[in-house]
């Protein structure tokens, strides 16, 4: 299970963020480990009411990205880059 992220914690290493999104975008994109870092994950099927979910997921793991945040950059290398910077409640 990925780790739920305090104020604490320090910002997560990119294979913890990595790890955290993927299990959580899995549920909305089917084969999403498989696919490049890059990929527009709206381009497979991760559409505004998936994101609204994963948002709300993704902040119930201590992750401070809004709905904006993520459908700005709809790619795991783009929500990684997010969370590595700092973004965590």
């Amino acid at each position: 299970m990925p780790v739920i992220f305090t104020p604490d914690s320090p910002p997560p290493t990119a294979a913890e963020a990595r790890e955290l999104i993927v299990h959580l975008a899995e549920r909305y994109v089917p084969g999403v480990r498989e696919l490049p870092g890059s990929t527009d994950l709206a381009d497979h099927g991760l559409g505004s009411i998936e994101l609204m979910s994963l948002t709300s997921q993704l902040r119930a793991h201590g992750c401070d990205l809004t709905f904006i945040d993520l459908i700005d950059a709809p790619s795991i290398e783009a929500w990684v880059a997010l969370l590595t910077r700092g973004a965590v409640t």
